[in-house]
């Protein structure tokens, strides 16, 4: 799995193995990346106005998407491990993981009465 930032656009690629060629796709970003990492399956990265994640789903043979708004000036801390994206904005703590099974983005948001500090993001687990 590959992934790069061109201008505005992110762009996402990952070979399947079963129909033997690389699936690519791609989302505006509206802004330009400040961050974009690869790991465990999964392609996160951050712009200014807020965070954007993709999965390559075999079974579906497609690239599933997702993003997030974040007010400007309250984005802190992302961090794209074990199969979850997770970061902070303000007193808010966000998680994504992509479900196979439905397909689907799962959603996690914490809203707390302060701001978080030293998110981890670890084994299936977001801490702080």
């Amino acid at each position: 799995m590959v992934a790069w930032s061109i201008g505005s656009t992110a762009r996402f690629a990952a070979y399947d193995w079963p129909q033997g060629q690389w699936k690519t796709d791609s989302t505006a970003l509206g802004g330009t990346a400040t961050s974009l990492e690869v790991a465990d399956g999964i392609v996160a990265g951050s712009t200014a106005n807020g965070v954007f994640f993709a999965a390559y789903d075999p079974r579906a043979r497609q690239w599933k998407k997702g993003s997030a708004l974040v007010s400007i000036g309250q984005f802190i801390n992302l961090i794209n491990n074990d199969g979850i994206v997770a970061w902070t904005a303000g007193t808010t703590v966000q998680g994504r993981a992509y479900d196979p099974l439905s397909g689907t983005w799962k959603t996690h948001t914490v809203n707390l009465v302060a701001t978080p500090f030293e998110l981890k993001n670890s084994e299936g687990m977001m801490a702080w």
